[in-house]
């Protein structure tokens, strides 16, 4: 005599945490089977099938469809579960790791942000980053930063997909590297650049060395940008301080103002060493 507890549709989907809908789409695709109480011939349910759908949300979870499902678990041989399992535990594991990479790139698309509307990061001032950090670069055709705001959508696009290819690399924000503020021109060379988590070789990457940094906040569109590279490199001057390495624009805040360039802010800074 079968003694197993048996479920309405309804009492099933809320012991589930699923909907009637879910449930009778899963009995379409022959996934979940319900029977039939002989009485008033309505679906009932067991607790085995509990399991079963546990099973089955496990699966969906790990990126398998539901045909996939139904083959898994009514046409494989048992055998076949261990492999079954492994394939599922490594899309999950992938999952992780694009979930990883998206906490990482929120915190600090909220820390540019609070950095970015922080009243005393405007003026030029000067900033200790104790470690170092690491930038991947996309090469660009040179950049006359008085005449547009916009970059080359293909060039954008070959930095944004070099990023996808490193787990590491953040795509935003994005900024541009120039070279030294003691050459300012009307024309520069330049590269696209993004922070990446974590040492990486190769010519496309760079180590920023810890020391003391120059920075201040322009805000506004990119076409008055030189007046500040002027600035900042006017109070490195009196500061008594020599600008080494190269310039970095980093675009804190146009993801959030993309409509409204006057509200863009970019963190300009550079590495400099006190003068001999």
């Amino acid at each position: 005599m079968n003694n197993q507890k048996r479920f309405t549709i309804g009492e099933f989907a809320e012991v589930c945490h699923t909907t009637k809908d879910t449930l009778f789409h899963y009995q379409d695709m022959k996934l979940i089977k319900p029977t039939r109480n002989p009485s008033n011939r309505y679906r009932e349910y067991t607790s085995d099938q509990v399991l079963t759908f546990q099973m089955i949300s496990l699966l969906k979870q790990s990126g398998c469809n539901l045909t996939e499902i139904e083959d898994y678990l009514y046409h494989k041989e048992i055998s076949m579960f261990p492999e079954i399992l492994e394939e599922s535990e490594k899309r999950l594991e992938e999952k992780r790791r694009e979930m990883e990479k998206a906490v990482r790139q929120m915190r600090r698309i909220r820390s540019n942000y609070d950095y970015a509307y922080n009243e005393a990061n405007i003026p030029p001032h000067f900033e200790n980053m104790p470690s170092p950090r690491f930038i991947v670069k996309t090469p660009i055709q040179p950049v006359d930063l008085a005449a547009s705001d916009e970059l080359d959508i293909a060039e954008l696009c070959r930095h944004l997909d070099a990023c996808d290819a490193l787990p590491a690399a953040d795509k935003i924000p994005i900024g541009m590297l120039l070279p030294t503020l003691s050459r300012i021109a009307p024309e520069e060379s330049a590269e696209l650049f993004s922070f990446v988590s974590e040492r990486v070789e190769g010519q496309n990457f760079e180590m920023l060395p810890p020391g003391e940094y120059l920075s201040c906040l322009h805000r506004g569109s990119k076409a008055t940008i030189v007046d500040t590279l002027i600035k900042l490199a006017r109070f490195a001057e009196r500061s008594k301080r020599r600008c080494v390495g190269r310039t970095f624009l980093l675009n804190l805040a146009d993801v959030f103002t993309v409509f409204f360039k006057e509200q863009y802010v970019t963190q300009v800074f550079t590495r400099v060493e006190p003068l001999n």
